[in-house]
């Protein structure tokens, strides 16, 4: 669970880079998902409403259409390499969302 704050406190910051100024964005300023913890944060304790709210705000937020307004940002030579780390999160957010909501899952 800590690591899930702080890779939200991360977000939160990347955000407020976003808002408060137009400079670059490098593709070490994303905070990217490990792979120690899920890309939702849904615990095996939430219930199926904030899984299925964490799961919502996670698809919006990995998904590759969603990017246009920080890969403007990028550097031409790190755009390709923020471009497919973003899809490989989608895909395993994608692997995530089955387990979800499958056999055994949370959301139902």
């Amino acid at each position: 669970q800590a690591a899930w704050e702080q890779f939200e406190a991360s977000w939160a910051k990347l955000e407020a880079m976003l808002e408060q100024s137009s400079g670059q964005i490098c593709c070490s300023d994303i905070p990217w998902p490990s792979d120690a913890f899920c890309i939702t944060g849904v615990l095996p304790h939430d219930s199926a409403a904030t899984a299925k709210k964490r799961l919502a705000v996670a698809l919006r937020r990995w998904h590759p259409d969603k990017w246009k307004r920080i890969l403007d940002r990028v550097p031409p030579s790190e755009q390709m390499l923020v471009t497919e780390r973003v899809k490989d999160v989608a895909q395993r957010l994608l692997v995530e969302k089955a387990r979800l909501s499958g056999p055994g899952g949370v959301i139902r």
